[in-house]
């Protein structure tokens, strides 16, 4: 039952889900950059939800074709070098169409980070296999950081609830004995502190 629940926790906060679920809630924020045309904010998420969930994971049949990966799960790092890389195009391309979009900067730079946060990843995963689950609340915990300080938003509801969830997850990984606890708090890490620095400092 324990393993069921875990599975159906990784699964529901898949990596790929938080780019979407972090625009969504800077949409949500109430700040000044929240304030958009609707027409705008829908066309936003097509974009993200397109190239960070539909296309990254309409390619996975291709995976199983070539034999890049045997299981779903790609608990080989060496078989997740081919899906990150193109997972971090993806993510990119999401970055350079919203940066021509008539957005506060904030969005485009969170977008980057995501995209970097994916391609430490990628350089991390030829040599040692880490957490992306972990990688992908951690960068949304940084973001809820970095909103309530650089745009002065009233996040700390969302803040607690991301931070008990990101203990959920690493529980749920540490339980399904798909990662060791170092490549836990290493992806969580990693997600973190790349988040912040750029959508604080850039």
């Amino acid at each position: 039952m324990q393993n069921k629940i875990a599975s159906s926790v990784s699964f529901i906060f898949h990596p790929l889900l938080m780019p979407l679920i972090g625009i969504i809630t800077i949409f949500k924020s109430g700040t000044y950059i929240s304030v958009v045309d609707p027409r705008l904010m829908n066309i936003t998420l097509l974009i993200v939800f397109l190239l960070t969930i539909v296309l990254p994971l309409s390619i996975t049949p291709f995976y199983f074709y070539t034999r890049l990966i045997r299981k779903i799960e790609m608990k080989s790092s060496r078989e997740r070098l081919v899906p990150y890389f193109l997972t971090f195009v993806f993510f990119y391309a999401a970055h350079v169409i919203i940066k021509k979009l008539p957005l506060n900067y904030f969005f485009s730079v969170y977008m980057f980070a995501a995209a970097i946060s994916v391609l430490i990843v990628l350089v991390i995963s030829y040599f040692w296999k880490i957490s992306t689950h972990m990688v992908g609340i951690g960068g949304f915990v940084g973001l809820t950081i970095s909103l309530s300080l650089r745009m002065s938003a009233n996040l700390l509801g969302i803040l607690i609830i991301a931070i008990i969830i990101a203990g959920i997850i690493g529980y749920s990984r540490l339980k399904l004995s798909s990662h060791n606890p170092s490549q836990v708090y290493s992806g969580f890490g990693l997600g973190f502190f790349t988040t912040t620095f750029f959508c604080l400092f850039f």
